[in-house]
């Protein structure tokens, strides 16, 4: 690989790691079985969990409602399948505290091969 495309690979990977880390909304990334794997600070300054706090956890392990759990398993199926879902769900954050947040899934690609999920969480 020649020094220009190492270049063009580099400051790709800082654009896209700056939209995530820098991005308003809270962002997580899930694998295909629902596991938290990481997230932006947007995800503490929403939900008052840390990262280290949520990783290896599912986020139905916080909602309220059954039915909202039965929602995001729906979403995480659908995202599998390629599409982009979105609900509401309510929360509780760390503080115990109700939380109404709109939930966006989106499958994550490689090669046409879905090999993730990520979640946009809007308070």
């Amino acid at each position: 690989m020649d020094i220009s495309c190492k270049k063009i690979l580099k400051e790709n990977k800082n654009y896209y790691q700056s939209f995530y880390q820098y991005n308003p909304d809270a962002i997580l990334s899930f694998d295909l079985s629902g596991i938290i794997l990481n997230g932006n600070e947007s995800v503490e300054n929403l939900t008052g969990y840390s990262i280290r706090e949520l990783r290896g956890s599912r986020l139905n392990s916080l909602v309220i409602e059954e039915i909202d759990s039965n929602l995001l398993y729906y979403l995480f199926i659908k995202a599998e399948e390629g599409l982009i879902e979105n609900t509401e769900v309510a929360i509780r954050n760390k503080s115990g505290e109700r939380i109404e947040l709109a939930v966006e899934m989106a499958p994550l690609f490689v090669n046409d091969d879905v090999i993730g999920i990520y979640g946009i969480l809007k308070g």
